[in-house]
């Protein structure tokens, strides 16, 4: 069986993430975030990415640890994995 991202709905990603974000402590959701954003830049969704980027710090998640990594790669001009 082939676990690739077409197995998977985007429906089905913000399910998942919505729910691990429920599971973990506050200090650990930059970290869950940046897993969320990385499923779309790994797709080269990039402004699906940077959507939820955006909507992640609206939300109040800091950007940092991990989740400032992925802030880096979206303002890339040459975006990860071209």
């Amino acid at each position: 069986m082939d676990w690739g991202f077409e197995m998977f709905s985007d429906t089905d990603v913000d399910a998942a993430f919505e729910y691990s974000m429920g599971l973990v402590s506050t200090e650990k959701l930059p970290n869950v975030a940046s897993a969320k954003v990385m499923w779309y830049i790994h797709q080269k969704k990039f402004d699906d990415a940077s959507r939820i980027f955006h909507k992640m710090i609206k939300n109040g998640i800091p950007v940092v640890d991990d989740l400032f990594l992925v802030s880096e790669m979206l303002s890339s001009p040459t975006k990860t994995n071209e």
